[in-house]
């Protein structure tokens, strides 16, 4: 959006292929306000996309991606954010 409007979050629709556990994370300015996701299994093949349910608010949101582990990896081919906004600006 990038008005200034507050922007909630609702769920986070991911295909993704790889090995090992993908780690999701929400981040928001400056990454003071974070929400950490459940982890995804990877597939080296998968036939549909995954999702995961959220609950963030911010004027600003970013998606973090990573493994844990040494040697994972993993590939994202589509990746949708379900969002709104719920207020036109901060209050003064």
């Amino acid at each position: 959006m990038g008005d200034g409007s507050i922007l909630h979050a609702g769920a986070l629709r991911i295909r993704v292929t790889g090995e090992g556990s993908l780690q999701l994370a929400l981040l928001g300015y400056d990454d003071i306000r974070t929400f950490d996701a459940k982890a995804l299994v990877m597939k080296t093949t998968n036939a549909y996309e995954m999702t995961r349910l959220v609950n963030f608010i911010s004027p600003e949101i970013r998606v973090k991606g990573f493994t844990s582990v040494k040697g994972e990896r993993f590939r994202i081919n589509r990746i949708t954010v379900f969002v709104k906004p719920i207020y036109a600006e901060l209050p003064a």
